[in-house]
């Protein structure tokens, strides 16, 4: 072998200044020029593999997030992202990807620097109206570019939303009127009879910026704020089928992640504000606990199957409205608000006649097609394939090593035994269709001097595992007392009793080891629930699936909530302070029983 010894020499070279120069703004150019089509290079380039079936556009579009450093921008009343699909590739480029999955949809796609911007393709004109393209910037009165503003053809479904740098490029008929809309801003109109360049100022929404926030140290109006906080309005969000308020947070607000992590009724919900811990709740001014209150979960007698949220005695229909304290905002609550703070207000009297409200909804809820086992007979040859190949591994024969097949090797199943096979459908065992039922009933009213609001909800759900429900009853008074000009007095009480059956669908733990699910996934289907001696089948160490539904594991809670406060105002509109003293007293019993079958 030869070595070659490679010396680094540095030389100065002196260059005339108009020539220095003339180099350097052609180097600068090429690099502009190099970075305005490296974007559709990479996105030519980037592969994505994905393997999924009857999902919405919306989870694939997320999956293809996941995999590349795009961001997709759209609006849901223009681009249809719940139409569910199919969709299976490897290592295929993203454009194609993207192209297969809106194939006659009538969408098309732009890419901005590292965002994907979903349009829908303006259909043929009607009226024999000519198309004219119309393009242009929006920004805000200060003049910020605003992305994400939805530009759509009044009285029709094609439109656009602005990209990141605000501009936008849209064919509409000639004649029609274009809409723009943002959230916090006045609508914009205007009417097209030519092509041109249309760029808009979009103004401020008064009404939106006078909306009242609540924050840690009582109230204040949206435009007057200086720190992060994002408000949920309950009114916008469905509560048919919501047992709790961590519920309701499920992609409701900006820089709140809400993950569930049980799907057992009234399973819990992680919230995370901006990645940190778990933040801490105050209902009413009153710090509430975070999670449920479980007898014996997760120790060596009682299964490891419950996980559950906390403040399941809070109706969600008694929650006005919740704020999530991102940064300083929180800061009064001391150091357990380093991870941040849920801010809870529920409902109260208003000066009005009495009124009486009942809502009721029945929902029913079905499982996802699961994984389907393979049948009796599937099972057996998988399994004598199986068990050749090992006896060929651990003797060291064709193909695992030198030796060759000796020909002694004896199936496990016998033709005969897998001509007869059975198959017994262990997930029918466990798994059922669910429904959830709920009603709510409420009285409010009041005058200048006492207002009320009183409130009573009945929640049932049935899950879809054998074995598990959640039921409750709530009844909560809100009553406010103006004693004095200067003395206000309210009195707060929630009473609630939860009753669950608790299913061995959520881990393992104590005498049980498996679930029913794992169980019925892991079960032969071969087997019979029971065998010719009327005995339950058994399969090595897993539990029989259609007998370990069997066990019997309820848990009932019951718990109160009192909060009084006194309100003084020292010096009316500038001065004033709140006495309060709330409590929060929860009881909890926990019955198991495991028949010795």
């Amino acid at each position: 072998m030869k070595l070659i010894s490679i010396r680094k020499m540095k030389k100065r070279i002196t260059v005339p200044a108009n020539v220095k120069m003339g180099r350097i703004c052609a180097i600068w150019l090429f690099c502009i020029a190099l970075q305005a089509i490296s974007i559709p290079i990479l996105a030519q380039s980037a592969q994505i593999t994905l393997r999924l079936k009857n999902v919405t556009v919306e989870e694939v579009l997320t999956s293809i997030e996941n995999q590349t450093e795009y961001r997709f921008l759209y609006n849901k009343d223009i681009v249809d992202v719940s139409r569910i699909v199919s969709i299976t590739v490897k290592n295929e480029r993203m454009t194609l990807v993207l192209d297969k999955l809106f194939k006659g949809e009538g969408v098309s796609y732009t890419i901005e620097k590292r965002q994907i911007v979903l349009n829908k393709v303006s259909s043929q004109p009607q009226d024999n109206k000519q198309p004219v393209k119309v393009t242009g910037k929006v920004v805000d009165e200060s003049g910020e570019v605003l992305p994400g503003v939805t530009v759509t053809i009044e009285g029709a479904t094609q439109g656009t939303i602005t990209g990141i740098d605000g501009n936008y490029q849209l064919q509409v008929p000639e004649g029609s009127t274009l809409k723009f809309t943002s959230i916090g801003y006045t609508t914009y109109t205007q009417k097209i009879t030519r092509p041109m360049t249309l760029n808009v100022t979009m103004k401020e929404d008064s009404k939106q910026l006078d909306e009242v926030v609540v924050v840690g140290y009582g109230t204040t109006t949206r435009k007057n704020l200086t720190t992060s906080i994002a408000t949920v309005k309950t009114e916008k969000i469905s509560r048919a089928a919501t047992s709790n308020m961590s519920q309701m947070l499920l992609g409701r607000a900006a820089g709140l992640e809400a993950t569930l992590t049980s799907p057992q009724p009234g399973g819990a919900v992680d919230l995370s504000i901006r990645g940190a811990g778990t933040p801490i709740f105050i209902v009413d001014g009153v710090m509430m606990p975070s999670t449920s209150l479980e007898v014996g979960n997760g120790n060596q007698v009682m299964p490891n199957s419950i996980n559950r949220s906390g403040l399941a005695g809070l109706n969600p229909a008694d929650i006005e409205s919740i704020e999530v304290l991102k940064d300083a905002s929180a800061s009064i609550y001391g150091i357990g608000a380093a991870n941040g703070v849920v801010l809870i207000t529920t409902k109260k009297g208003t000066e009005t006649r009495p009124q009486i409200t009942y809502e009721g909804n029945y929902s029913i809820v079905k499982n996802y097609p699961y994984l389907e086992p393979l049948s009796g007979e599937e099972y057996m040859n998988v399994a004598n394939i199986f068990n050749k190949e090992n006896y060929l591994f651990t003797n060291g024969m064709y193909p695992y090593g030198d030796k060759p097949f000796d020909n002694k090797w004896v199936p496990q199943f016998s033709p005969q035994q897998i001509a007869a096979a059975q198959t017994t459908d262990w997930l029918d065992c466990v798994l059922k269709d669910g429904s959830i039922n709920n009603h709510n009933i409420t009285i409010t009213g009041g005058s200048k001097l006492l207002k009320y609001y009183l409130s009573g909800n009945y929640y049932k759900q049935e899950g879809t595992v054998e074995n598990s429900a959640m039921e409750r009853y709530a009844l909560r008074t809100n009553i406010s007392s103006q004693l004095l000009p200067f003395l206000k007095l309210t009195a707060i009480v929630n009473v609630n009793e939860n009753e669950y059956t608790n299913s061995t669908s959520g881990g393992g733990g104590g005498g049980n080891g498996y679930d029913a699910i794992q169980s019925a996934l892991t079960y032969p289907s071969y087997l019979p629930i029971r065998g010719e001696d009327g005995k339950p089948t058994l399969y090595s160490n897993y539990p029989n699936p259609a007998e370990m539904i069997k066990v019997s594991d309820r848990t009932k809670t019951s718990g109160y909530y009192l909060n009084f406060a006194a309100d003084v105002d020292i010096i009316k509109d500038m001065l004033s302070f709140r006495l309060m003293y709330g409590i929060n007293k929860e009881n909890a019993n926990r019955n198991l029983y495991i028949p010795s079958d």
